[in-house]
């Protein structure tokens, strides 16, 4: 499985399980189905693949602190967005 295919399954994994967002569901989709997304994002891509399955709605509250929240995968997606010129979605 390339890593689009991987982007797309753990985001559909992290709405459906850890309740990521859809505004966020929709971008990452979005992110997913570039067809000439160039290999200079892969490092990115694995990152947000490798945060879904931590996403936490309420990560880095408290005392302990763990999880990755929605401002931490927006970010990621935003970074990705801007290298693509904008073209994954990023109306929101």
């Amino acid at each position: 499985m390339n890593l689009f295919a991987r982007l797309r399954s753990e985001t559909l994994r992290a709405v459906e399980e850890n309740e990521l967002p859809d505004h966020l569901a929709v971008r990452l989709l979005a992110l997913a189905d570039l067809p000439d997304c160039s290999h200079d994002a892969d490092d990115e891509i694995l990152r947000l693949i490798e945060m879904l399955p931590l996403y936490d709605t309420y990560a880095q509250c408290g005392y302990v602190g763990m999880g990755v929240s929605n401002c931490i995968i927006e970010a990621a997606i935003r970074r990705l967005e801007e290298k693509h010129g904008g073209r994954a979605g990023a109306a929101s």
